[in-house]
């Protein structure tokens, strides 16, 4: 049985002097536009050299090696966070792609059946489900990228460090519910002994629902579930067919083991209590607060 990929990375900073001996070549037809955790194009993702790279335009530019080692990093211009944070945050998961283990642009919590994970494009409230779920006792798995991947006949996932950070409406909201443990700003996700896997659920704000119900929660099949899920999905590459088949076999994977749900809740951070009221007793199996 194949070992489940590390998500371990070592960031290796280099001035400019050092970097230009391993200057990129100059993006080529193969080269993928890839997406951040706000769904900008922010990132040129290739091969070149025989090397792994990513370029985030005007920021930084990472090189690293496709099976293993050291990711080397030189900055074009002062980040709007600390390099490491932004590594991890919307470099890491291509580079983790490229090498094995599969990532969504998802925020996720823990319970004792396995990792329930959130996806959505930035501003719909990935972060702030999982600080309000961890307010009420489940920890903190994954914020912005959830990595998974096959272990035998098991799909298992692994966190990344990360700060959570929730827009200041959230965090303001999330004070007038249940005492946070830790603030919910200050929770550092770090790596832990590999997971299963409960749920996906791929939320959607909206204005209104029938009944004025807060929250609807549906299933979706497997057939629905995979174009939907693709959605989220990062992609370091998709140039050969092993790439494509590799990639098309891990998610098809995914939504045939794992639920997939659609959450479609409406707009008002005072209505978030009653919406997670609604996602423990629907998709979180009784009993499950670790």
């Amino acid at each position: 049985m194949m070992p489940l990929p590390s998500t371990q990375l070592e960031l290796i900073e280099v001035d400019e002097s050092s970097w230009e001996r391993i200057l990129p070549a100059p993006p080529h037809p193969g080269t993928q536009a890839g997406t951040d955790r706000h769904g900008h194009g922010a990132a040129d993702t290739y091969r070149a050299g025989g090397w792994g790279w990513v370029h985030c335009p005007e920021m930084a530019t990472f090189r690293f090696g496709m099976q293993a080692g050291p990711v080397w990093v030189s900055q074009e211009r002062h980040l709007p966070e600390p390099v490491e944070s932004f590594f991890w945050r919307s470099v890491a998961p291509f580079v983790l792609q490229a090498r094995g283990i599969e990532g969504l642009h998802a925020s996720a919590v823990l319970t004792a059946h396995g990792a329930l994970a959130f996806c959505a494009i930035s501003g719909m409230g990935k972060s702030s489900f999982c600080c309000g779920l961890m307010q009420r006792g489940y920890p903190m798995w994954a914020d912005d990228a959830f990595m998974f991947a096959r272990f035998g006949e098991k799909l298992l996932t692994r966190p990344l460090p990360a700060q959570v950070r929730l827009f200041p409406e959230a965090a303001e909201s999330l004070k007038t519910c249940r005492p946070a443990q830790p603030p919910v700003q200050a929770t550092r996700i770090m790596p832990e002994t590999p997971q299963a896997i409960l749920a996906v659920c791929l939320l959607q704000r909206v204005e209104s629902l029938p009944g004025q119900s807060p929250l609807q929660i549906e299933r979706l099949p497997p057939v629905h579930a995979f174009n939907r899920i693709l959605e989220h999905a990062y992609c370091f590459s998709m140039s050969s067919r092993d790439e494509k088949e590799r990639f098309t076999n891990a998610y098809l994977d995914l939504v045939a083991a794992v639920p997939v749900y659609q959450v479609r809740y409406r707009s008002g951070w005072e209505l978030l209590p009653g919406v997670l009221d609604g996602v423990e007793f629907e998709i979180i199996p009784t009993g499950d607060n670790p």
